[in-house]
């Protein structure tokens, strides 16, 4: 049997890039490395960016049936 992970909503997704910068604020607060965190942050927005641009082409979509 297959397992399902639930999909983070879009809230869920935004508190997930918030936290990634408050992560990065204390990195740099502590003198650490930030580049990886920076390139995750940077990954995490894009992905964002993408879901809200799917998430709308569905919604108008829907919305022409």
């Amino acid at each position: 049997m297959a397992s399902t992970v639930d999909a983070p909503t879009a809230a869920e997704a935004d508190l997930r890039v918030c936290a990634q910068l408050d992560r990065i604020e204390r990195m740099i607060e502590k003198g650490h490395d930030v580049i990886e965190a920076q390139d995750l942050l940077r990954q995490l927005e894009l992905i964002l960016d993408q879901w809200h641009v799917r998430r709308r082409l569905i919604l108008d979509a829907l919305a022409h049936r």
